[in-house]
């Protein structure tokens, strides 16, 4: 269990986390765009590759297409989460109740 005492966020490692965040989603769209290529291009050789051997490339290139759509959601759902605690953050911050507790 999780205490609130013990948690501590440094504003630069936050930053950090939704520029990783960021460029992991970039990375991963470009990645399964280059999957989905493949996918369409070894689909197409109908009449130079045909078998086993395809059939197996083909669910891997499938099996990589799912995984690369899961992780997507979830470092985008990540980097949706870092961005509002940020902005959440700040809102807190500039409340009066801070200015109050921090006048004290």
């Amino acid at each position: 269990m999780y205490e609130l005492s013990n948690i501590h966020i440094n504003g630069s490692d936050l930053a950090e986390a939704i520029s990783t965040s960021t460029q992991l989603t970039e990375e991963l769209s470009s990645s399964l765009a280059d999957i989905k290529t493949l996918e369409s291009l070894s689909q197409g050789s109908d009449r130079t590759w045909t078998g086993q051997s395809k059939e197996i490339y083909l669910m891997y290139l499938d099996i990589l297409i799912e995984s690369h759509k899961e992780l997507e959601k979830i470092v985008k759902n990540h980097q949706k989460t870092v961005k509002k605690l940020k902005k959440d953050i700040k809102a807190y911050d500039e409340a009066g109740t801070m200015s109050t507790i921090r006048s004290i």
